[in-house]
């Protein structure tokens, strides 16, 4: 009986070192303060641009990295699509959005590894020019629209196994 439970947990063992752990992706923020624009104007504005890009980094990581790689990202500055004019009587800033000027910029550095091996490194100044032209063009409801469809299609290309395309 013991020898049956000693062979019954050296079985969960090993079979939980053979799942690769989840992918996982780590994001920091360097010198947020001098960021071109990332939400600069309100009161912890920036802080909560930083906290939704850090999210959805995260959640593309989950959906695509392959288990066990890890991608540090560390951004170096952030430039949301256009920019806050005074508008109305009271002058009250808002965001206004101009094709081809204004558009989405992220500056970053990224490490990919796996298995203790780097993978791929790099510096990118990652920018959508054609922001507003684009067939989905986000909603205005959904927080930071163009710059998540920049960061996802960026993603998609930049990490993403490429698979060569079955023949006629």
């Amino acid at each position: 009986m013991l020898a049956r439970l000693r062979r019954f947990l050296l079985f969960l063992i090993a079979g939980a070192m053979a799942v690769p752990a989840a992918a996982t992706v780590s994001v920091s923020f360097t010198n947020p303060e001098r960021y071109t624009d990332a939400g600069k104007y309100y009161d912890g504005q920036s802080e909560t641009t930083q906290r939704e890009l850090e999210r959805y980094l995260k959640q593309l990581g989950k959906r695509y990295l392959a288990p066990g790689q890890t991608l540090t990202v560390e951004v170096s500055d952030i430039d949301l699509a256009g920019r806050y004019e005074p508008r109305g009587p009271d002058l009250y800033e808002v965001r206004i959005l101009r094709d081809g000027v204004d558009f989405p910029l992220l500056k970053l550095s990224y490490v990919l590894e796996a298995e203790g091996r780097i993978l791929l490194r790099g510096e990118e100044t990652i920018a959508d020019r054609d922001y507003r032209f684009h067939s989905s063009t986000p909603t205005s409801s959904t927080s930071l629209s163009y710059e998540k469809r920049m960061l996802r299609d960026w993603f998609r290309v930049r990490f993403t196994e490429r698979r060569p395309l079955p023949g006629p």
